[in-house]
Order: C-alpha cells, then sequence, then structure tokens
C-alpha cells in the first residue's frame, strides 16, 4: 500500500501543469527528492541533517587518525577506597569503524527518555564522554563524544551504567551514512558534539568575546573554536525496531 501510495504521488505530480511537463517527469530530481522522503517517513524515522552528517563523519575521521600512543592523560581525583578519575585526550586502541550498512541492530537504554524517543524518532547527544571503567580506575575520553548505544547481544550488566534488564531500552537501526566507531567490545558510538549546559554556554560566549577564563575551560574552548565552535545539542534519526518499557517488549 505504502509503495502504491508513494507511486501515485509522482504520478499526480507529473500531472499537474506547470510542475513537470513531459513524459518523464515522474523520474524527475523534484519528484526523486520527495519519493525519498516519503520513503524514509514509511520506514519510521527521517533523514539525518547535513549539516550534523558532515559534522559526525568529519569528527569520525579525525579521531580514528588519533594514534592511541600519544594519549595524554590527566588525574582528576584519586583515591584507596574509590578509583580513580582520569580524563584522556585522544582514544582507545580499540577504537575502530563499523560497517554496519544501515541494517544492523543497536539497543540505547533510557532511564527516563523512551516517550520522548519514541516519539522524534532519534537519539540526541549526552553531556557525557565515553567512559572505560576497570575496579580500581576509570578513563574518560573527553574526545569521544555524542551518542552511545549497545548490541542487542551485549548483556546489560556488562555495561558501565545505572540499569538492569527491566531498563527501558530501544532497538534500532541507522541510515547507512551515519558513522558508527567501536570504543570497545558491546560500547558503540556517533561521534558528535556533547550536549553543554547552558551555564558552560554562556561562559564559551563570554571567552569568546572577551578572552575571561575563570573556570579553566579555556583549553577545552579552543577545540570547540577549531572545530566549528560550539553548536545546539545534535541527533541523529532512527529506525524503530521495538522497544521495551516498564519491563515489558513491545514489537
Amino acid at each position: 500500500m505504502k509503495t502504491f501510495l508513494i507511486f501515485s504521488f509522482c504520478v499526480l505530480l507529473a500531472a499537474v501543469p506547470g510542475i513537470h511537463s513531459n513524459a518523464h517527469a515522474a523520474a524527475s530530481p523534484d519528484c526523486n527528492q520527495k519519493l525519498m522522503k516519503l520513503l524514509t517517513m514509511a520506514k519510521g524515522g527521517s533523514s539525518i541533517d547535513a549539516s550534523t552528517l558532515k559534522y559526525s563523519k568529519d569528527m569520525a575521521e579525525r579521531l580514528l587518525r588519533k594514534d592511541p600512543s600519544l594519549n595524554v592523560e590527566r588525574v582528576i581525583s584519586s583515591g584507596m577506597e574509590q578509583q580513580d578519575v582520569i580524563h584522556v585526550l585522544g582514544v582507545p586502541r580499540t577504537l575502530k569503524k563499523i560497517d554496519h550498512g544501515g541494517k544492523t541492530v543497536y539497543r540505547h537504554y533510557t532511564n527516563q527518555a523512551l516517550d520522548a524517543i519514541l516519539e522524534s524518532k532519534s537519539l540526541k547527544a549526552g553531556p557525557r564522554p565515553f567512559i572505560d571503567p576497570f575496579p580500581h580506575e576509570r578513563k574518560e575520553y573527553q574526545e569521544l563524544t555524542g551518542v552511545m548505544f549497545t548490541s542487542p547481544e551485549t548483556h546489560v550488566n556488562e555495561l558501565w551504567m545505572d540499569a538492569d534488564e527491566k531498563t527501558d531500552w530501544i532497538e534500532f537501526t541507522l541510515d547507512s551514512e551515519i558513522p558508527v566507531l567501536l570504543c570497545k567490545e558491546g560500547n558503540y558510538l556517533v561521534p558528535l558534539q556533547k550536549k553543554y549546559p547552558d551555564w558552560i554556554r554562556k561562559e564559551y560566549e563570554r571567552y569568546i568575546a572577551t578572552g575571561s577564563d575563570p573556570y579553566k575551560l579555556g583549553p577545552e574552548f579552543e577545540r570547540l573554536k577549531a572545530t566549528g565552535g560550539m553548536l545546539q545539542q545534535q541527533a541523529i534519526p532512527i529506525r524503530v525496531k521495538r522497544y521495551q518499557k516498564n519491563g515489558i517488549v513491545h514489537e
């Protein structure tokens, strides 16, 4: 039925005077664009914003070019009875690009945002970077930010997050053009700029305008400047396959 409706749409466009004027109108670029848009909608998602896609691809390429042996680590906090927190500028040795072809099914766990995700059919970049935890330390890779998710095959207990088997989740596929990086086994990332709180946004604007840096955020602000500045929260469209809400799976 969806295919028939889309075909009829193009035929109708071709028949309207002033829009198309020849027998090949249904194959025109304008109609093809409308057709692709309708096909995407029929699959349950929207196409990714062109500027967001370019940003993500550029960011992925920059990360993949980095040499892990040149990582810079800084201990933020340490103690005998808790993990050392280490900020890392660089990438893990396990980082690589995944060829998902728009067919691989991924899973994203969420404690609060499932309804919003289902309504928007999108996932937004979060505020935290990729974190690689160990019993004695956790490394926070400051440059690995964006949308994070896992695979249905990865057990929730293997993930470093506040989630269990009853936690809400959503399974989805992505547009084949969207780059996916594997940070470590079971931990995937679509690289995007992280979400910044309003107060940091204001400090960034002040830093750019005056050079004032009372919170010592200058190095991060300079990295932002070099990659296009601070952006509005970015998101990627998803094609929903199924989801779990309140412990019940919905196909």
